[in-house]
């Protein structure tokens, strides 16, 4: 805990739930489904750093603990997530003084680097001023409605799919750099898509094993594969399996496998290095 000048910088605690989670919904509006399941499933006080003035809470940021696929590395980095000021205190440089702290504790315990998604684009020149430069891009592809090609013979994933979708998204990806995803957090995955309207769907080669997997979101306007893992002639093929599925409506892919990479994520590194373009996905944003 770090305070001067009646501010108090800490992690929160049981006690400050009812005061994150107002905050979190006058930052956050309109998406009450997410939030609720957020804070039942999902939130952990632990890891979310508060700033209040005197007792008053008035910034935030969720300081998430994941590995990084780096080469033959994997090191220990933190995703700032959910960072948000209460209206009536911005422009103060609370988040300046909090995002700082946050970087004062990874460097403490070791952590390589902090990083984040923006929420809209011009926050990216905004959090550069800390630092961070972009490091994360995703790739997609939206096919027209309907899909000419075969459709794919796709089925619900299960618990009993998560080890060979965890080694395919490892082989797409390769040498990095990426988020490694434990066996709990592919469980988080897989249960929030089914608790939010989602569902993951994964297809089986032609030797029985597992030959591509997605994670969808179904809509009244767009079909969207949030991550789609499968071989890249492959494609078609997904989205014909999803317009039969889910009905002849335009269907957007995102994944690391597509020809036109946008910026989604950027990343801090405490030694100063300038990693090669990543990916990210599935989190939360």
């Amino acid at each position: 805990m770090r305070q001067s000048e009646g501010i108090t910088i800490r992690f929160a605690e049981d006690r400050d739930t009812p005061a994150v989670r107002a905050l979190w919904e006058q930052c956050f509006p309109g998406e009450p489904d997410f939030t609720g399941y957020f804070f039942a499933h999902l939130y952990a006080p632990r890891y979310n750093l508060l700033l209040l003035r005197e007792g008053t809470l008035c910034a935030m940021a969720q300081m998430l603990p994941y590995q990084l696929q780096n080469g033959p590395a994997s090191e220990p980095v933190t995703y700032i997530y959910g960072a948000c000021t209460h209206p009536a205190h911005r422009r103060q440089h609370l988040m300046d003084r909090l995002l700082h702290e946050s970087f004062d504790i990874d460097r403490a315990n070791g952590r390589a680097a902090s990083f984040l998604i923006p929420q809209e684009d011009w926050l990216f020149g905004f959090y550069a001023r800390f630092g961070y430069r972009t490091a994360f891009h995703v790739s997609e592809w939206t096919a027209p409605e309907p899909q000419a090609a075969l459709p794919l013979a796709v089925r619900p994933a299960g618990e009993g799919d998560l080890s060979a979708m965890d080694g395919l998204y490892h082989r797409y990806l390769g040498i990095g750099p990426y988020l490694c995803r434990p066996a709990d957090e592919w469980r988080r995955q897989l249960a929030f898509f089914r608790a939010t309207g989602g569902e993951v769907l994964c297809a089986e080669g032609a030797d029985g094993g597992l030959d591509g997997y997605a994670f969808v979101w179904p809509g009244d306007q767009q079909i969207w594969a949030q991550e789609l893992i499968c071989p890249p002639a492959a494609k078609e093929g997904w989205a014909a399996a999803l317009q039969q599925r889910f009905g002849p409506l335009p269907c957007r892919m995102t994944g690391p496998q597509f020809s036109n990479p946008r910026p989604l994520g950027c990343m801090l590194r405490y030694d100063g290095a300038q990693l090669a373009d990543g990916y990210i996905n599935l989190m939360l944003n």
